[in-house]
């Protein structure tokens, strides 16, 4: 999917959360699926890389040599969202038992 304005959500999600439960188990799972995408809140870097490059960070993987400004993309967002993901407010909710321990 391409753009001529490439748009953020801020609304948009980029983890889930879910239990898993397991039959005859008293252990609940947990699985996390992260999707990478821009809700409006990443550095000026990330921004300008997505107005010059309208598909990112869903580019084709058909091409696996990245260039070092889209390895940086990639990476960058990549830590971003993992600093939002793994923020100590956000996992305060879970307790030793909720992930099996």
């Amino acid at each position: 999917m391409s753009s001529t304005a490439p748009t953020t959500d801020p609304d948009q999600k980029v983890a889930w959360l879910a239990q898993i439960h397991y039959p005859g188990e008293a252990v609940i799972g947990l699985l996390l699926y992260v999707k990478l995408s821009m809700t409006g809140n990443e550095s000026e870097f990330l921004r300008n890389h997505r107005r010059e490059h309208p598909d990112f960070p869903h580019e084709s993987t058909a091409q696996q040599l990245f260039s070092e400004t889209q390895f940086e993309a990639y990476r960058s967002l990549g830590e971003h969202v993992g600093r939002d993901l793994f923020a100590g407010h956000l996992l305060d909710n879970l307790a030793p038992a909720d992930v099996g321990a």
